[in-house]
């Protein structure tokens, strides 16, 4: 029988593995207890490819040996293992050379026994680098198509599977030792934790990923600003904008004249600009959109050209109305256009507002979110009108702030949602306590974390509530016209219609 080339695993010898496996358990038992078919496991042990994923529910539903299974070294399970491979005779070889070393009183070393100890050493460092390069090339090939099993099965969103798969790719990549496939795992486990809703967790597995490039000397390339431009999208889901805007201020001053000219440096500058409108830093927004928007095509051309309308909003250089005249007609855009006429408080401009993001989402295959009700229900509101969907949109408002406890960025949000559904439903006392809340939250954090869009409504919000002559919360007032003043100053239009 002709052998395929080696890829780091070897079907053949792991079918002979698994062939011993079925002459102690039925076919159906290794069906049922790894989640596939009879068939696919006699397909397995015939000649198919076995995937790795089986290979993972073998090992975790019999109890098995990882390193038995896939390498064919040591015992079958975990229960009276022997020292008999090679393997694992060179592991009590080294174990041994080493506690001979630590023995030995430094203290009483001679010429010789000083020279014995170096040469112990020098072997004990042998064998553990011999063993570390026969691991690493066994598991290379292996670990590849682990983590090509896990990148598909995040692609399809089988988040069961890729949850089996994940911690074997982890015990292999321990193997392996191969720096390029271990930044490759983390970025696949930081897909997983922002699909799953997970944005801090994802955030923290990017952290590593650029960390590990900053201290390998990588240099900015195209391929990297898109890994730094996932990254800084990521921190921003998580309320962590400052954070990719100081990211984004280091690359700037990093890059090499040939990155500036490359797609990949338009996209990461043109993100850029989000980052800016939140940080009070408008006109350097302005800049970047205008200079970067023609280097890219496509979508993100569509994106940015949006991002470009709301910061006109939002420095009073265009109107609501008009930005939803203009193409393009993206999510994004229509999102942004919802939460800007929320601080505006315009009835007949939310219901409008309402209206344009519903056509956007059913245009572009979107979900429709719930961002349409809560402009109409705050319209109805606003109005005067209380009715139960009032009553239905401040709880799911709360319980929405619940969940956000670990998101300072969108509890704040939400929290001002609140203050103002309050303002306009319940007392000016219980208003006020919503405000307080809103206050002590939005203090845990840097501002420029908050969307500009929350910042502004706590202000407004603010600014309507507490008088002049209102001592417990003078300081929350003092915030929200330092904050007027200053946007204001640096040219945010949408600030010059608020109270003060």
């Amino acid at each position: 029988m002709v052998r395929r080339a080696s890829r780091g695993l070897d079907d053949d010898a792991i079918r002979e593995r698994l062939n011993r496996l079925l002459k102690q358990h039925t076919r159906s038992e290794i069906a049922r207890k790894t989640g596939t078919s009879s068939v696919n496991v006699g397909r397995y042990a015939s000649g198919t490819q076995i995937p790795a994923a089986f290979c993972a529910e073998l090992t975790r539903k019999f109890g098995l040996n990882a390193t038995w299974l896939l390498l064919g070294e040591g015992a079958q399970d975990f229960r009276g293992v022997h020292p008999e491979s090679v393997h694992e005779k060179e592991i009590l070889t080294l174990v041994e050379s080493l506690n001979a070393v630590t023995r030995l009183e430094l203290g009483a070393l001679s010429g010789s026994s000083y020279a014995k100890m170096l040469r112990e050493l020098a072997e004990a460092l042998a064998t553990r680098d011999r063993l570390q390069q026969r691991l690493s090339g066994h598991s290379r090939g292996l670990l590849e198509r682990i983590l090509a099993e896990l990148n598909a099965s995040i692609d399809k969103q089988d988040f069961d599977r890729a949850a089996d798969l994940r911690p074997l790719a982890r015990q292999v990549a321990k193997l392996c030792m191969d720096s390029s496939l271990d930044v490759q795992l983390w970025e696949a486990e930081a897909k997983i934790e922002f699909l799953q809703g997970r944005a801090e967790n994802a955030a923290q597995i990017y952290r590593r990923v650029l960390h590990h490039m900053m201290v390998s000397g990588e240099l900015l390339t195209p391929k990297i600003c898109t890994k730094i431009s996932n990254f800084c999208y990521v921190l921003t889901q998580a309320g962590l904008g400052t954070e990719a805007l100081r990211i984004t201020d280091a690359t700037d001053a990093l890059a090499t004249p040939d990155l500036r000219g490359s797609r990949e440096w338009a996209a990461l500058q043109g993100s850029r600009a989000r980052y800016l409108v939140d940080a009070g830093r408008l006109s350097e927004a302005y800049a970047d959109l205008h200079r970067w928007i023609p280097g890219v095509t496509g979508f993100r051309r569509k994106f940015f050209s949006g991002m470009l309308h709301s910061a006109l909003i939002i420095g009073g250089s265009m109107t609501i109305p008009d930005a939803m005249t203009i193409p393009p007609r993206i999510h994004s855009k229509g999102l942004s256009v919802v939460v800007l006429a929320l601080v505006k408080q315009s009835p007949e401009l939310l219901r409008s507002a309402a209206e344009y993001l519903v056509a956007v989402e059913d245009e572009n295959g979107v979900n429709r979110t719930e961002w349409s009700t809560r402009a109409n229900r705050f319209a109805d509101l606003i109005e005067g009108k209380r009715n139960s969907g009032a009553s239905a949109l401040l709880e799911e408002l709360k319980d929405a702030a619940a969940e956000a406890r670990s998101n300072v960025a969108q509890g704040v949000a939400l929290d001002a949602l609140t203050t103002m559904h309050t303002l306009h439903s319940a007392t000016r006392r219980v208003a006020l306590r919503h405000l307080r809340e809103t206050h002590r939250r939005l203090q845990t954090t840097e501002l420029g974390n908050i969307e500009l869009w929350a910042q502004a409504l706590h202000a407004k919000n603010a600014l309507q509530l507490v008088t002049q002559r209102s001592r417990a919360d003078g300081p929350i007032r003092e915030w929200a016209q330092a904050l007027v003043e200053r946007y204001a100053a640096a040219g945010y239009g949408m600030f010059d219609d608020f109270p003060r």
